[in-house]
């Protein structure tokens, strides 16, 4: 199976793909078919250096839909948004390894950006990249150093990963001894034990308060470990889910966190996503309940920004047990965008 950097840098080179006809296209119907040569003039000018834009950059593209007003009233939202996450994500490729659940997230903005430019078979060939099929009869090879994992790293938008120092170029020299303290200052040692038993206290006063980590989030441990299958745990109105934010079921979802990526539930690039890809989308009209929620089948992870809509029902199932029926209540864009959402929380059966 491809490597998460691969999947993320061969859906960048799709996003290219997809955009160069449509910006090109767009960008010659507002500013005349030399906007290119002009674009690259004026940069210059402003930088003091010469520049030469080329369609091949994708990061001018991108940088382009975000800059330019009119792609904000062509293309639906949150396309604007899609383009400025995408550039966040080239960035990052080369430097920063993508975990499982950031890469598949990073090739669903982009294959999100591609359809709504126009670009159907990319996004969908974007898309196939989130479960990329093992070839048959593969073995794993032996193991790659990490010098040689460097070397293989794509590195889009022109940028060069920073090189770690080589064990050659460290001093071979013996470290001298560490002059001894004077008065009544701690030495490095003194220091890490003082913080390590501070942290120890600060985490046993934190379970003996809570209870195990696991309770936090687990119906079947803690405060809710003799509730019966079925009862209602909580209940929610009005959550504001900001755009990089997430929430988890049972542990004040009516209060989200900072970070995209974590907990039962996440919004980001227009996107709500559910961690344990346990997402079910009721039909239209259905009020949902507990029996609804546990027996309808997840259709996967993600709701989509078309589907949020006011009104809509989904329920989203942790790998722990709890259920979570929401309804959208509204969107807003300003001052961040976010999705206004009711929850209630039941005691679910532990999912197989």
């Amino acid at each position: 199976m491809a490597g998460n950097e691969e999947r993320v840098g061969r859906g960048l080179e799709l996003v290219g793909r997809g955009l160069r006809p449509y910006v090109d296209r767009q960008m010659a119907n507002r500013h005349g078919p030399g906007w290119l040569e002009e674009r690259s003039r004026r940069d210059s000018e402003r930088l003091g250096k010469p520049v030469r834009h080329q369609l091949e950059d994708t990061r001018l593209l991108l940088t382009l839909l975000t800059e330019e007003a009119f792609f904000a009233e062509i293309i639906p939202p949150p396309g604007t948004e899609l383009a400025a996450e995408v550039i966040g994500i080239g960035d990052r490729l080369g430097f920063r390894p993508f975990r499982d659940a950031e890469a598949a997230q990073a090739l669903r903005v982009m294959a999100q950006l591609l359809r709504l430019v126009g670009a159907r078979d990319l996004s969908a060939e974007t898309q196939a990249l989130l479960l990329p099929p093992k070839p048959a009869g593969t073995e794993p090879g032996p193991p790659v150093s990490a010098e040689k994992k460097a070397e293989k790293k794509r590195v889009p938008f022109g940028r060069k990963p920073k090189k770690a120092p080589t064990a050659t170029g460290a001093s071979k020299t013996p470290a001298k001894p560490a002059a001894k303290s004077s008065g009544r200052s701690l030495s490095v040692p003194q220091l890490r034990f003082a913080a390590l038993l501070v942290g120890g206290l600060v985490l046993l006063a934190l379970v003996q308060l809570y209870g195990p980590e696991d309770a936090l989030d687990d119906p079947y441990e803690g405060v809710h470990a003799d509730r019966p299958l079925g009862s209602e745990l909580a209940s929610y109105q009005n959550i504001e889910l900001v755009k990089g934010f997430h929430l988890a079921l049972l542990d004040d979802p009516g209060r989200p966190r900072k970070g995209a990526f974590r907990g039962d539930l996440f919004y980001t690039a227009g996107i709500l996503t559910a961690s344990d890809r346990r997402l079910a989308v009721l039909p239209p009209g259905d009020k949902g309940s507990y029996r609804v929620c546990r027996d309808t089948e997840p259709r996967g992870s993600e709701l989509s920004a078309e589907e949020i809509t006011k009104g809509r029902r989904f329920c989203v199932t942790t790998d722990k047990g709890a259920i979570g029926l929401f309804t959208v209540t509204g969107r807003v864009q300003k001052p961040e965008p976010a999705v206004r959402l009711d929850l209630t929380v039941w005691k679910g059966p532990r999912p197989e």
